[in-house]
């Protein structure tokens, strides 16, 4: 399982782990309980933090599941726009700032 970091507002993509041969991905979004899915996440960019996913894998022919690990998501957050200003010009004025 690899970490990722993303910038806020990015498009992400399911996150990724490699299961052994035999085995199937389980996927959950809290540490422990819950409820587990085989299809990877993909996570919200909206929002910016640290978030983390958790992911084991299952025996296909006896049904064991290992533990847990932790995937870390980072989604770092926009910076401030720039600021800006108006500018008025009369027809045929010289640019001031050029001065």
């Amino acid at each position: 399982a690899n970490n990722v970091t993303y910038c806020q507002d990015d498009n992400a993509v399911a996150l990724t782990a490699t299961a052994a041969g035999g085995q199937t991905l389980q996927w959950y979004t809290v540490a422990t309980g819950g409820t587990a899915t085989t299809t990877a996440p993909v996570p919200s960019t909206a929002t910016a933090g640290t978030f983390y996913y958790y992911v084991s894998q299952k025996d296909d022919l006896t049904t064991c599941e290992s533990n847990r690990d932790t995937l870390t998501v980072l989604i770092n957050p926009l910076p401030v726009a720039p600021t800006v200003a108006d500018v008025t010009y009369c027809a045929d004025e010289a640019n001031p700032s050029a001065l």
